[in-house]
Order: C-alpha cells, then structure tokens, then sequence
C-alpha cells in the first residue's frame, strides 16, 4: 500500500510544530539502560530529520519495514498494521488515494 506526506506537512504548514512534538516524543521505556535510551534518542532524532529534509523518504522507509515485518511472519499481520498505522499517524503520513 502506497503512502505519501499530508498536504500541511509537506507543504510546509505547520510543520515545525509537528517537528517539535516528533522531537519530544522519544520513545523509550523505564527498564532500559541509559545507552538503549541514548540509542532511541538517536534514531528518533534522524527520523526528525530526515522527515525534514525528505518526508517521502520516511514514508517509503517505513513501508519497507512494514512489509519485512510481515514476511518475518514473528508477529499477526494485524498487529503490524496497527501500529504502522499508528506511526503514520503521530508522523502525519496518510495512506495515498488511488
């Protein structure tokens, strides 16, 4: 399934207050160690990036991982679905209309 950027994300329209809550959303979990939550820091600080820069790219990317994960077949299908559609959502990717 295809998916491209929102229309106000990539065009610009109020794309620095999407950044800003992206920046502050870094993920992590209580019982990590401090050098798992420093790694987290880092990935999500390039997908900020790079969702700046190259938003389709992003969009792309996460479409990759979506479809590994399937074919690795390690969780249900609708599983993975539900939380790609999550992302998508907090990253402001909306599935593309055919």
């Amino acid at each position: 399934m295809a998916h491209s950027i929102k229309h106000n994300i990539a065009s610009g329209e109020g794309y620095t207050q999407k950044l800003t809550e992206l920046w502050g959303m870094t993920t992590h979990r209580e019982e990590d160690s401090r050098s798992a939550q420093a790694l987290r820091a880092a990935v999500d600080s390039v997908i900020v990036d790079t969702l700046e820069r190259d938003p389709a790219r992003v969009a792309r990317t996460l479409e990759e991982v979506v479809e590994r994960c399937k074919l690795e077949a390690r969780y249900p299908v609708d599983e993975i679905d539900r939380a790609a559609a999550q992302l998508r959502h907090e990253l402001g990717i909306r599935p593309k209309l055919n």
